[in-house]
């Protein structure tokens, strides 16, 4: 599990026991670049194993849904799961999506929201080696 998961699945479950909550009617989520680590491990390992034998797991794990997944997995959420990959534009996507949730029900509701987003060495490498 690449760090930005574990650090991920930490914040989420710290911030709903500091809100006294054991399970939130919504996990939404944004990103820009996702889980570069587990990405950028799956891709390597292609290369490397000439895309055959290859590990299913960085490849689940590089998945923009993955940290929403990871979250409902261990709080035992089963209703509204959203992730929004919108470059820059994903946390404002996120909040919007959760005040409309939020405005709409009659009832009260308890949504976890975050965003997070992973850079890496080779990516700053690449972006150079574009001249970008």
């Amino acid at each position: 599990m690449s760090r930005i998961l574990k650090m991920a699945i930490y914040a989420g479950r710290h911030c709903l026991e500091k809100g006294g909550v054991r399970r939130p009617d919504g996990i939404i989520t944004g990103t820009g670049k996702g889980n570069l680590t587990d990405t950028e491990r799956f891709l390597k390992n292609a290369l490397e194993f000439r895309e055959t034998a290859l590990n299913p797991t960085p490849f689940i794990l590089s998945t923009y849904n993955a940290v929403g997944g990871a979250l409902a997995l261990s709080t035992g959420t089963t209703t509204y799961n959203q992730t929004f990959v919108h470059g820059g534009s994903s946390l404002e996507s996120a909040l919007q999506d959760a005040q409309m949730r939020l405005q709409r029900s009659s009832s009260r509701q308890t949504i976890l929201l975050g965003s997070f987003d992973e850079i890496t060495e080779d990516y700053y490498s690449i972006r150079e080696k574009l001249h970008y």
